[in-house]
């Protein structure tokens, strides 16, 4: 989705702000005044959706990736959390609301992401897909960052409780996956 960077994404990050949520999808606007404030609607057919947190763990045992680091080597602050396998960094189709979902960064979203950043937020509404450098994994299991889509190609292994620098995948990054460490 080569569309999806640059000039497009500059215009599309408020949107992002406002529709990213953490944990469920957000209702889609009705166009009109509400009926009810008790009322819910229902994300329309064919809406787009910007997420930053796909981490529903309720301990947060979650793999972290940062959009860039600070001069010590540590992440920032602007992250993208999960505890699941993430075939595609630019997101997921649900092909049963017939939404579309990117998977992008945000400052502070999530409470490990803004506990040990430094407050930068560049980087924030950015697509995750090719625009990580670092990985932080807080899960009980080894978390993978690969170079293509559908966990192909290139890989760097993260250990639990471990972090660092994605090296060769920083910037080309389109995959992730958890699985049990082996002993």
């Amino acid at each position: 989705m080569a569309w999806l960077n640059g000039t497009r994404i500059a215009l599309i990050a408020a949107a992002a702000l406002l529709f990213a949520g953490v944990g469920m999808a957000p209702a889609a606007a009705s166009g009109g005044a509400a009926e009810s404030s008790s009322e819910e609607t229902a994300v329309s057919a064919g809406a787009i959706i910007y997420t930053s947190d796909r981490c529903y763990s309720p301990d947060h045992r979650c793999f972290i990736l940062e959009y860039t680091v600070d001069a010590s080597g540590w992440g920032t602050g602007v992250c993208f959390t999960s505890d699941r396998n993430l075939r595609s960094h630019t997101g997921h189709y649900d092909k049963i609301s017939s939404t579309q979902y990117f998977y992008i960064f945000r400052t502070g979203e999530w409470r490990e992401c803004a506990s040990y950043g430094s407050g930068r937020t560049d980087g924030s509404g950015q697509s995750i897909r090719n625009n990580a450098a670092f990985g932080y994994n807080k899960d009980t299991w080894c978390h993978a960052v690969f170079y293509h889509e559908d966990y192909d190609g290139a890989y760097i292994v993260y250990p639990p409780n471990s972090a660092g620098l994605l090296g060769s995948l920083r910037n080309d990054n389109a995959s992730s996956r958890a699985y049990p460490c082996s002993g």
